[in-house]
């Protein structure tokens, strides 16, 4: 028995061992095969005659069908089961048909904060690529108004169907840093609905993150004159307000920090797991702890860096060590932020209306001495929905919406795995800018010492380095080791 193979998405087609099956005696032969295919299930001749034939009389009705039954009997053969009362799909007979396999990639798929799992995003992404076109599409039934009906109802579920998984898809790239798939995906969105203007300032946002300014501006140019066109409107004021707010942000550097000195050397793991937190729609602050000298402030500026051109208004690096109160913190802020302050309204509300436009990623590096000010930090996540804030303490905020990210020292393998160490990595590349011959060849070991004696801190990794100019590392290692003694 060789298996059907029914595509009902894009069109109607149906194949039997690779070869197009032709022969249905009318559109109504083939509107019922598909209608008996799609529903699975056994309808008694009764209700097939008044889907297909009900504005006929009772006997050319039953002719009809049971002319239209004998002609599938001969085309598909054991594929339905036909009696005189009843017709029905054969369930064991094999077949493959697309609606089904949508179905069931589609249906059921939930985001868990703005993310799928790996099988749900892999179900979608099966989903949309089997979605050609709406469904039946260009296939009609002259005289059968109930078929229509239910033709059209199967149409728009599909289509609604298609839609949601197209834009849970959209989420899920968005937050998972995937730009080009979600510009990809939102634009079979707009495809699909080009009115839908949701859809346009998704588009715009998606295309102003990965930086194509021009042509998230051509977007909403594109967007407001299809509405005139088609339907006589302007576009909502929330859709004009995010195009300003794109021109804006065009203009603005990405980040507020110097040309860097060199490679973060050694923290590209952490690197990757705070832009990962960033991305998560319910992580708005974090709290980078970890003792002097774990390299907080040079990971946080690498972040700053980073994530300025993911952030639509970019990334600020704000130093708090000279502020020496928190009384002052609200202007020391505003004026790492380049605002100018006003005699009025007070500093901290022109702070937060200045912020409140904004998408903007703000770090605050060595808040240590100011946590009886963290109530700022709370009413900037309050009046600033689109503002992320990461700080940088040698202690926790004690905060509801803290995230919390401890950084210890560098990892230091032993033995032959020493050379690859993130920490020896890290003693070489400054013992090489104070020696510049320096060869870690066959001194791995004492390297890998000192780093360990250091618990691996860059800081200390670092003033040790800088100690290869005068001694070799064997010696700087005896000398740790004395000083633990």
């Amino acid at each position: 028995m060789d298996e059907l193979t029914i595509t009902l998405l894009g069109g109607v087609e149906i194949r039997q061992a690779g070869t197009a099956v032709t022969g249905f005696v009318s559109n109504k032969a083939l509107a019922l095969f598909c209608y008996l295919i799609v529903t699975g299930r056994e309808h008694p001749r009764s209700l097939l005659q008044a889907l297909l034939w009900g504005d006929s009389p009772q006997d050319d009705a039953m002719n009809s069908l049971r002319n239209v039954l004998s002609n599938l009997r001969k085309l598909a053969g054991t594929h339905l089961l036909i009696t005189r009362q009843t017709a029905a799909l054969n369930p064991d007979a094999p077949y493959r048909l697309d609606v089904q396999h949508f179905l069931q990639a589609a249906q059921g798929k939930k985001l868990q904060n703005g993310r799928l799992s790996p099988d749900d995003l892999q179900a979608l992404e099966t989903a949309v690529s089997l979605y050609q076109g709406e469904f039946m599409a260009g296939f009609s039934v002259a005289d059968a108004p109930a078929f229509e009906e239910w033709l059209l109802a199967q149409r728009e579920r599909l289509r609604l169907l298609y839609l949601q998984s197209l834009h849970r898809l959209v989420v899920h790239y968005a937050n998972t840093g995937l730009l080009d798939e979600a510009i990809a995906t939102n634009g079979r969105l707009l495809a699909a609905e080009p009115w839908r203007e949701e859809s346009h300032r998704q588009q715009m946002t998606l295309l102003a993150r990965a930086g194509r300014w021009s042509e998230a501006i051509a977007q909403y140019r594109r967007c407001r004159d299809l509405l005139a066109q088609e339907l006589g409107v302007a576009p909502m004021s929330e859709t004009t307000a995010l195009y300003e707010r794109i021109k804006a942000a065009r203009d603005l550097p990405r980040h507020n920090l110097p040309a860097t000195s060199g490679p973060l050397l050694g923290r590209d793991a952490e690197l990757a797991e705070l832009a990962e937190l960033l991305r998560r729609p319910d992580c708005r602050l974090i709290t980078l702890t970890g003792p002097g000298g774990a390299g907080k402030t040079k990971l946080a500026r690498a972040l700053v860096r980073q994530q300025g051109e993911v952030f639509l208004h970019g990334a600020r690096f704000l130093p708090l060590t000279a502020v020496p109160d928190p009384a002052f913190l609200d202007t020391a802020v505003a004026a790492a932020l380049g605002l100018s302050l006003k005699p009025q309204p007070a500093p901290r509300q022109q702070l937060l209306d200045h912020l409140h436009p904004l998408e903007q990623l703000l770090v605050l590096d060595n808040f240590d001495h100011l946590l009886d000010g963290s109530d700022l930090l709370t009413e900037i996540l309050s009046h600033a929905p689109d503002v992320k804030l990461l700080v940088t303490s040698r202690e926790r905020l004690d905060m509801q919406a803290e995230w919390l990210y401890p950084l210890a020292g560098l990892p230091v393998q032993q033995e032959t795995a020493a050379a690859d160490s993130p920490a020896v990595t890290l003693f070489a590349s400054v013992a090489r800018r104070v020696q510049h011959d320096f060869d870690l060849a066959g001194q791995e070991t004492a390297v890998a010492d000192i780093c360990q004696m250091l618990d691996g801190l860059p800081l200390g990794i670092e003033l040790a380095a800088a100690q290869t100019a005068v001694y070799p590392p064997a010696a700087i290692a005896a000398a740790l080791r004395q000083g633990l003694d």
